[in-house]
């Protein structure tokens, strides 16, 4: 039996493609399926996004990981020069269950620059990370390919060892870029760690 879109996303993925530019560009991504159906149809909805200025996405999928994700929004959405993710489901510190390793979040092809400008990228901020191979390799990509990046602003979850993490995240960025670093303590509120 074949499942049926939701009728609200197909409705704003109709919208979001009658526009050719917008100055700021938010969406909030929710893969509800396991496996590669659902992941397939989040790329193909999003596979032609409008030139913006300003990439907010929220990040609620539990299934999938999110940097090749993150990577297909920017290639999609070329000319971009602030992105700004909120990473929901890291709050969580584990995928629920995560998808099998031949669905297309796992892909190590889409690190290839094919397609993907980040000439214009200045600034970067990655809210709710934690410290995990694919998030690095993502700050890496970016520090290595967005050739104007002058900010990297990383809020991170509390309980990691934050200054080994602050450090490899420092290595990796060309040292033009200011990176500033956050945490969430109990209060709720951003606080600098530096």
């Amino acid at each position: 039996m074949a499942k049926s879109l939701d009728p609200v996303v197909v409705a704003a993925s109709e919208l979001i493609r009658r526009f050719d530019e917008v100055d700021e560009l938010k969406l909030e991504i929710k893969i509800r399926e396991q496996g590669s159906a659902g992941y397939k149809r989040f790329l193909d909805q999003t596979n032609k996004l409008p030139k913006c200025k300003t990439l907010r996405i929220s990040w609620l999928s539990k299934h999938h990981g999110w940097a090749v994700a993150m990577l297909h929004l920017l290639r999609s959405c070329n000319g971009t020069r602030k992105f700004s993710l909120l990473s929901l489901n890291d709050w969580n510190l584990t995928l629920v269950q995560p998808c099998l390793l031949s669905c297309p979040c796992h892909m190590d092809e889409i690190y290839k620059i094919d397609g993907l400008a980040l000439n214009s990228l200045e600034e970067v901020e990655i809210s709710g990370f934690t410290y995990s191979h694919e998030k690095i390799e993502f700050v890496k990509f970016i520090s290595c390919n967005a050739t104007i990046l002058k900010k990297l602003v990383i809020s991170m979850i509390p309980g990691f060892q934050l200054i080994e993490e602050r450090d490899v995240i420092r290595s990796l960025c060309h040292p033009n870029v200011k990176v500033e670093f956050y945490m969430f303590p109990n209060c709720g509120r951003q606080v600098l760690f530096d």
